[in-house]
């Protein structure tokens, strides 16, 4: 202390800093006293050695010049103040591009190759549900990934989707389900 000029101390509501806020109550909190459905595990090595599925090789995508101007500040002198405005809400983690977000994990940040993939996977994989096109985009966040068009690349492949349309949507209901949903009698209340 004795080497230091000045000391200033400055108050920030947990509110205005909620990731730092549930770091620090991680870290604060007895291993003893846990309640059981909260695991705590300190890991010293990754758990699967595997490589990452979706991987591409470098081309130009939405992308790139967000990475080029978080990596070494460049960018074109038309779109500077844009670029800085738009740079802010992501981060960088070793080659992986992820935004950020108030009260969401970061999002990885994906190229339109690994968009559709995952569009793909999410509407007719292996659960097949073939949900529309707001909760897909809604599945997508919640699975941790992000690019820029989520909600129009989703309503598109909604709509090109042949079992969608054959079908439309109350076909993936029960009999009685449907029975119900078509009977005037539901709209009455």
């Amino acid at each position: 202390m004795s080497t230091f000029s000045e000391i200033s101390m400055q108050h920030v509501r947990c509110d205005h800093n909620t990731r730092a806020d549930a770091l620090s109550r991680l870290a604060t909190t007895k291993c003893n006293g846990m309640h059981r459905s909260v695991i705590h595990v300190t890991l010293t090595r990754p758990s699967i050695d595997l490589q990452e599925c979706l991987t591409t090789d470098a081309e130009s995508t939405w992308i790139t010049p967000v990475k080029q101007y978080l990596l070494d500040d460049t960018c074109s002198p038309l779109g500077e103040k844009t670029m800085k405005l738009q740079a802010a809400r992501f981060v960088l983690i070793g080659d992986d591009l992820y935004r950020r977000g108030y009260t969401q994990p970061l999002l990885k940040c994906l190229t339109p190759d690994q968009a559709s993939y995952v569009v793909r996977e999410l509407h007719e994989g292996i659960c097949e549900t073939h949900s529309d096109a707001r909760i897909m985009a809604a599945k997508v966040f919640r699975v941790g990934y992000y690019w820029p068009t989520v909600q129009g690349d989703c309503t598109n492949f909604v709509q090109k989707c042949l079992k969608c349309q054959e079908f439309g949507t109350l076909s993936h209901q029960k009999p009685e389900e449907l029975y119900f949903m078509l009977s005037p009698w539901s709209f009455v209340q």
